[in-house]
């Protein structure tokens, strides 16, 4: 596949991803309970249920003190890499407790308005990311996009991203792609940033 996506260590400097981390970890964060991590049409299985927490919910709606730490970790990872003003369409905190085997998440897409996403793993864990060789349409005139299965590709030729804490990986929103249920720990935690580059013209 060919390399149009970014991964980056060490993203957040590391006091202020230290409390990030601790804030998730915490029990000030309440999780909510889906019965899949992705909604592709597929029904889902007993075992295909995540946790999420809304810091910025697609409608706007900001829940604080969590908005304010990802504010901050958001600009802090991203200014070196864009010389554009950003905007922060969503920002979801999603979390993973361990199965015996690990399980790849049906593949997906998080809207269908274009977006770039930026993914900041907040724990180690043997639950990668797959970035598919597989593309979405996405636009104003896209009101759903193509519901796919894992039977539809070929991992082979999709990127395994290991998830490492403080890691990040930015990449094009129209680009499907799976979290995976991991073995070990007890919690895979990451933030997934929605976002858009404003480029003024000129």
């Amino acid at each position: 596949m060919e390399k149009d996506y970014k991964i980056i260590d060490n993203a957040v400097p590391e006091l202020l991803f230290k409390k990030l981390q601790g804030f998730f970890a915490s029990n000030e964060v309440g999780w909510f309970w889906s019965a899949t991590s992705a909604d592709n049409g597929e029904e889902p299985g007993d075992y295909d249920y995540s946790f999420a927490n809304w810091v910025l919910s697609p409608q706007g709606q900001r829940h604080e003190p969590a908005f304010t730490l990802c504010y901050a970790a958001f600009y802090a990872m991203m200014s070196e890499h864009y010389e554009n003003d950003l905007e922060i369409l969503r920002v979801r905190a999603g979390m993973h407790t361990a199965h015996p085997k690990t399980k790849i998440s049906p593949p997906h897409v998080d809207s269908h308005l274009p977006h770039m996403v930026a993914l900041l793993y907040l724990t180690d864990s043997d639950g990668p990311t797959y970035l598919h060789n597989k593309r979405a349409i996405l636009g104003e005139g896209a009101e759903s996009v193509e519901d796919i299965t894992l039977k539809d590709l070929d991992l082979k030729e999709s990127v395994k991203v290991d998830c490492k804490e403080n890691r990040l990986i930015i990449f094009n929103g129209n680009q499907y792609h799976s979290s995976t249920k991991q073995s070990t720990p007890a919690r895979r935690m990451a933030l997934n940033y929605n976002f858009n580059e404003i480029v003024e013209l000129i």
